[in-house]
C-alpha cells in the first residue's frame, strides 16, 4: 500500500506549535511534546 503525504496548512502548524508549547509548560518536560511531534 502506498503512503500518502499529508500537507499541513499554516494555520494547522501554528495550532500544533501552540499545543506543543502548552504541554511543555504544563508537564515541565518536552518528552510528551516530542512524542506528539513525531506523530506529525
Amino acid at each position: 500500500m502506498a503512503k500518502r503525504k499529508i500537507v499541513w496548512s499554516n494555520r494547522a502548524i501554528k495550532r500544533l506549535y501552540g499545543i506543543l508549547e502548552f504541554y511543555d509548560q504544563r508537564n515541565k518536560s518536552k518528552t510528551y511534546s516530542k512524542k506528539l511531534y513525531q506523530l506529525r
